[in-house]
């Protein structure tokens, strides 16, 4: 078995917008050309709690942000 284990929680919430209806005629011969099927613009947020909830030890919490653009294939 194991020892010194701490407990904590994560989690994570995020959002995509898909940009096709911009410009649909580009989107469209962009999936002809490439086979890419969209664009997006995401956001995303990453919370960790991992301290033993205040007990003795190391903090290990962390939050992050994450935003970007990804396509679909």
């Amino acid at each position: 078995g194991g020892n010194g284990g701490v407990p904590g929680i994560t989690g994570a919430a995020g959002i995509s917008l898909l940009m096709n209806f911009l410009e649909p005629r580009a989107a469209r011969a962009l999936a002809d050309s490439t086979g890419i099927r969209g664009t997006y613009l995401f956001a995303e947020i990453n919370g960790n709690k991992v301290d033993g909830f205040s007990d003795e030890g190391f903090d290990f919490s962390d939050l992050t942000w994450n935003v970007g653009m990804f396509l679909e294939l």
